[in-house]
């Protein structure tokens, strides 16, 4: 089977952009047609067309909106960019059975956004840098029953009790609510099945041993991470009363002189109660790994970065005392990677860090600020975010010109707070899976009603009058659901199959609002609505599922 490769094009480079591991596993997957998402005139999707095209690939270059502020005119279009650029991504999946992504290259918000529209359309993935692709979907049932995913909720939760990531059968029973002791073995099968979880002996590990005898100890794998982690954050929802406080996740690069950069890696974002910074730093000498601040600080062998740690702690403390929030102590990332060892530790830690600190504080809200973190960590990034149900944002900052993103935001009129984007996550994915026909006929009425397909009837439109019908796009005033009734049968007709909404429009618009696809745009007169950027993200993405025009 042939296969289409989408992916994001780097920035500009010198030598050649893909290398001869690249070009080989294009030749093992059968790659015969590549999609570039280019993000600005600088990048080098012109590159790769010359190289893939050279290789027998045929290329298709789809150029996104500009990370700009130029030609904004309100701060809601410019919240509205990343869910452009998603539904642009989208667009260009449409038709496609057999689909390979290749992530690690852009903007952490472009790399995200890619991230969320392939997990939607279930995409395989590979990486630029090689190492380890995930084939975690978020919208996927991975297990069919009511104890396993319990279980590996309570071995998720006691790697952040633990100083082991290996639990046996009583400490998991522990957990309230799992099982039982006995239970343990039985509830493990269809995760080890599934490669969620790996089991092993106590006899067989040399260190971290506690269990005395021949007991079985369980540890999460790379591809169990996420499913316990989506099946934890479910349980927690259930279970867990209203979380008021807010937890900031934030990145930045641990550089020589980095307290100069520390102002860049405190978040632009509104105020919130605690914050946990992940700093990243590529070395030559330094072991690769990922490190709690404490590890690091009186380590001998990182001493190349001690003075920096010690900077940044000073600056923290005093940064605490001036603005009364907490800090939990950093991670230190050293020599960020895409390998299957590396990234599940990277997501363990975090989710440690996080954890322990809320036992002994109030649980938060998850907030990440994803605009600082290196292209290699971003895929994995993105399926905690999505799997632990989190917030995220991208910070769009001045680059002084045109940077190699494409962000222009010197001269721009709006606030610093404008330009803290929103970006699609969880939310986006699980919407494509709720929502009854009957709603969705609906949004896609509205989508069509909002692209122009339709001028507003002052009679009932036969097929002749819409293939006539004024195709200028005047200013989006919403439309009414007796509007929108009368545009079933001509869209029916368009399509070239009979589609139908619900009679009841008072039930119809209160379960849409609900689930944030709609709002009403007047205060008087007759209930006017508009599509939301979620909505109009699920209409695009059914009328491509769908193969619609």
């Amino acid at each position: 089977m042939m296969n289409t490769v989408f992916t994001i094009a780097p920035g500009p480079q010198d030598g050649n952009v893909f290398t001869e591991n690249h070009l080989q596993s294009f030749r093992t997957l059968n790659v015969e047609n590549m999609v570039i998402f280019s993000t600005n005139s600088l990048d080098s999707s012109d590159k790769m067309v010359d190289e893939a095209s050279h290789n027998g690939i045929n290329c298709n270059v789809k150029k996104l909106t500009p990370l700009s502020t130029d030609g904004i005119e309100d701060s809601d279009q410019l919240s509205g960019i990343s869910w452009n650029i998603a539904n642009e991504m989208i667009s260009a999946y449409s038709d496609l059975e057999s689909t390979i992504t290749m992530h690690g290259r852009g903007s952490s918000l472009h790399s995200h956004l890619l991230w969320v529209v392939s997990n939607s359309f279930g995409s395989n993935s590979v990486n630029w840098d090689g190492g380890y692709s995930s084939t975690y979907v978020h919208n996927e049932s991975q297990l069919k029953s009511d104890v396993s995913p319990k279980l590996m909720s309570a071995i998720l939760e006691l790697t952040a009790k633990k100083t082991t990531n290996f639990f046996d059968s009583a400490s998991i029973a522990s957990e309230d609510g799992v099982t039982e002791i006995s239970g343990v073995q039985a509830a493990s099968l269809p995760c080890i099945k599934s490669g969620f979880i790996e089991k092993l002996k106590t006899n067989s590990r040399s260190k971290n041993v506690t269990a005395r005898g021949d007991t079985t100890l369980y540890k999460l794998t790379p591809e169990g991470f996420p499913v316990a982690l989506k099946y934890w954050s479910e349980q927690r929802l259930d279970i867990q009363s209203p979380k008021f406080k807010q937890l900031l996740i934030s990145f930045g690069r641990l550089i020589e002189g980095g307290s100069k950069n520390f102002l860049n890696i405190l978040s632009k974002i509104e105020a919130h109660d605690s914050h946990l910074i992940i700093l990243q730093r590529y070395s030559d000498t330094l072991e690769s790994g990922v490190y709690s601040f404490d590890d690091l600080i009186d380590n001998p062998d990182f001493s190349e970065i001690q003075s920096e740690l010690e900077e940044y702690g000073n600056r923290l403390a005093r940064k605490i005392d001036e603005d009364d929030f907490r800090i939990i102590s950093p991670i230190v990332v050293i020599n960020p990677s895409s390998e299957s060892d590396f990234s599940l530790e990277f997501q363990l830690r975090i989710f440690a860090e996080i954890r322990k600190f809320e036992f002994e504080n109030d649980t938060h809200n998850w907030n990440f600020d994803i605009t600082g973190c290196v292209s290699k960590l971003l895929p994995k990034l993105s399926e905690f975010i999505t799997a632990s149900r989190s917030n995220l944002y991208y910070v769009l900052k001045s680059k002084k010109g045109v940077g190699v993103t494409g962000t222009t935001v010197e001269n721009s009129p709006f606030t610093k707070a404008d330009h803290v984007l929103a970006l699609p996550s969880y939310l986006a994915l699980e919407s494509l899976k709720k929502v009854n026909e009957s709603k969705l006929m609906t949004l896609l009425v509205m989508l069509y009603f909002e692209e122009g397909a339709f001028s507003k009837p002052k009679s009932p439109l036969n097929l002749k009058d819409f293939i006539n019908r004024d195709r200028s796009v005047s200013k989006n005033n919403g439309l009414t659901f007796k509007d929108l009734s009368r545009f079933v049968e001509p869209l029916s007709e368009m399509i070239g199959q009979q589609i139908s909404i619900e009679k009841n429009h008072t039930r119809l618009a209160g379960d849409l609002i609900s689930n944030k696809f709609i709002i009403r745009v007047n205060d008087v007169g007759t209930s006017r609505y508009v599509l939301t950027e979620l909505g109009k993200f699920v209409a695009i993405w059914v009328r491509k599922h769908l193969g619609w025009k």
